[in-house]
């Protein structure tokens, strides 16, 4: 009954509005369908629409059940709110990426939809709104904000130790073991695989040769005597004991000393150099829990997984049905015991949950608490859908002395001077961290002329006939194109090949994605299917929106935050069609300049992108 109505409301306005070019609400217009119903089941009709309501012009037609007629104004007051909280529409919290596994597929096409400019509002409105009520706004108010994250953590503690006596704890990342039940577990941790004839795991044997008890989340374990390591242990300890490397990549040490030494670090290296680690290390030697902010729930569960897999013992929070209420409670008590060393968790999550901000704070008063902020431009590109990204100055107000790690792959000067000015931190009080070289020897960059659609896959699929071995990443600029992509190559290639498809757009993530082919540092190609009508086709669409500011928006905060915006966008179009059109300078220099801070030495041209054979050639 009241999605009939809703429907109703929005297919009268959509053929009553002004402005053609409008193709979305905002709450404020929403809140005015809240009071009209609230009315209408009150048997009020002077709010409604004769297409909505028939009583408005035939009194005598009785108000069919169920309606507010017999409530009194507190418990209208009651549904009213239940409407606004229900029929929010989440367009903050969006994700810049498509599907990286299965489960995030529904969730991501739900929050692309509210971005997309090409959907029209009107005509969507039913099935978004559905999706948005069952899959967002219900369980986030449920589980996470209402979950009591102020309990006091020392009679926690003992609560928990009994359940650990009782081998009745339950873990949030016991699926993550590969046979849980069955394996023989840490004798200080009861979480992970036996490592050490002590019956330790592999890091809380770490722990026990340094003496550091204080570690062992199963405080009923009486370590044997032993001699210790009398110095306390380094991150080259760390790095050789715990995950059995030799020797640091480029600058990693150099970023771990500055971060545990106290200082802010702006980390910023190239796909694959090993920023992860750089925090993996970190956390075992500041202690007490760190706290990393990332951006899309699946790369939460892959990193996850990863630190799992290296016997951290970690943890996520995120909105969604993957995490109902009893998954806090673990959360809160794993926590609680210092099971938990990185704690990763959305932005938003973080910033729209005071409660849990409290509880971190007095954790702090305990054990340090540290902070990571992982892809950290996206404070400056994601701010105008994604605002709690914009509010994370509030770990420097409520955690003035914890120090914060930023981590970045590719980021220009300027950038990061914006993020540390949105960040309420001082450049002086930073470190910052570059890799030494943008070079990327391995990598052999090519741009593609793509003509008829046809012609594309079939281009597509003689590249794949000719991959003898490896993996090929196939980006797309839209959602829709991606499927249309993937569908066509699984008819047409014939090849039986297992195919994911991701989305990406060129000009905010080509560096990034061209680096996820070199993790390994094998031999790669990167190829750019390029045609001048997609870089119209966008720069339209941009154009449009630009001109939709109507003049009594023009002076407004909101309108001109939109036109820079606008204004940024146009100029990254013309970025990636220099980028595209240049025949003669290499590729791998033209992205080093762009992203070369003041100071930075050119580098010499690559000698096997397009560009430089073509130059080669000529010569």
């Amino acid at each position: 009954m009241i999605m009939t109505y809703y429907n109703l409301c929005v297919y009268t306005a959509s053929g009553q509005k002004l402005d053609e070019n409008k193709i979305t609400v905002s709450d404020a217009e929403l809140e005015k369908v809240h009071d009209g119903l609230v009315a209408h089941l009150s048997d009020n009709h002077s709010f409604c629409w004769d297409e909505v309501c028939w009583r408005k012009e035939n009194p005598d037609i009785q108000l069919k059940a169920p309606h507010l007629k017999e409530h009194t104004f507190n418990q209208r007051e009651k549904f009213r709110q239940f409407l606004k909280e229900c029929f929010y529409i989440p367009t903050k919290q969006s994700l810049i990426t498509y599907i990286r596994i299965s489960y995030n597929e529904a969730f991501n096409r739900v929050k692309l939809c509210f971005q997309d400019k090409k959907i029209d509002y009107w005509k969507t409105y039913s099935t978004r709104h559905a999706l948005a009520v069952f899959q967002y706004n219900n369980e986030q108010k449920t589980n996470l904000e209402t979950f009591d994250w102020d309990k006091d953590f020392i009679p926690y503690r003992r609560n928990i130790q009994e359940k650990i006596k009782a081998k009745e704890f339950e873990l949030t990342f016991a699926k993550h073991i590969l046979d849980f039940e069955k394996i023989q577990k840490c004798l200080a941790c009861k979480a992970f695989p036996k490592y050490s004839p002590l019956g330790l795991c592999r890091y809380h044997e770490f722990c026990f040769k340094y003496g550091w008890y204080q570690e062992f989340p199963n405080k009923q374990y009486i370590p044997p005597s032993q001699n210790l390591i009398a110095n306390p242990p380094t991150s080259y300890d760390i790095l050789v004991k715990m995950f059995g490397y030799q020797e640091f990549q480029d600058m990693q040490e150099i970023a771990i000393s500055s971060y545990v030494n106290g200082k802010h670090t702006f980390i910023s290296m190239h796909t694959g150099a090993g920023k992860t680690m750089c925090y993996w290390i970190s956390a075992i030697l500041r202690g007490g829990l760190t706290v990393l902010i990332s951006p899309l729930v699946s790369l939460i569960d892959d990193q996850v997984i990863e630190t799992i897999a290296a016997r951290i013992g970690c943890t996520s929070i995120y909105t969604g049905k993957h995490q109902p209420p009893q998954y806090f409670e673990k959360v809160f008590s794993e926590i609680a015991i210092g099971l938990i060393k990185i704690l990763y968790i959305t932005a938003e999550s973080f910033i729209n949950n005071s409660s849990f901000i409290r509880m971190l704070l007095n954790f702090a008063k305990y054990a340090p608490v540290s902070f990571v902020i992982d892809e950290v431009h996206c404070i400056i590109k994601c701010k105008h859908f994604r605002e709690s990204w914009s509010k994370l100055r509030k770990i420097s107000t409520f955690f003035p002395s914890s120090s914060i790690m930023m981590l970045t792959g590719t980021c220009k000067e300027s950038d990061a001077y914006l993020i540390l000015e949105n960040l309420r931190l001082a450049s002086n009080d930073v470190a910052f961290i570059r890799g030494l070289s943008f070079s990327r020897p391995e990598l052999t960059m090519k741009m593609h002329p793509k003509s008829t659609k046809e012609k594309t896959i079939g281009e597509i699929i003689t590249l794949l006939k000719e991959l003898n071995e490896g993996k090929c990443i196939i980006y797309c600029p839209t959602v829709r194109i991606c499927d249309d992509v993937y569908e066509q190559l699984q008819e047409k290639s014939g090849l039986g090949l297992p195919m994911a498809v991701y989305y990406s757009s060129l000009d905010s993530n080509l560096i990034q994605e061209t680096g996820r082919v070199r993790r390994d540092h094998n031999p790669a190609k990167c190829i750019i299917f390029y045609t001048c009508h997609d870089i119209c086709t966008n720069y339209t669409i941009i154009i449009q929106s630009r001109e939709s500011i109507t003049e009594d928006m023009n002076d407004s905060f909101e309108a001109n935050k939109r036109k820079e915006y606008l204004a940024k966008a146009c100029e990254k179009i013309f970025e990636v069609v220099h980028f595209c059109e240049e025949q003669y300078i290499c590729r791998e220099q033209m992205l080093a300049e762009y992203f070369a801070w003041n100071g930075d030495n050119l580098s010499p041209p690559c000698a096997h992108c397009d560009n430089c054979l073509r130059v080669k050639f000529r010569i």
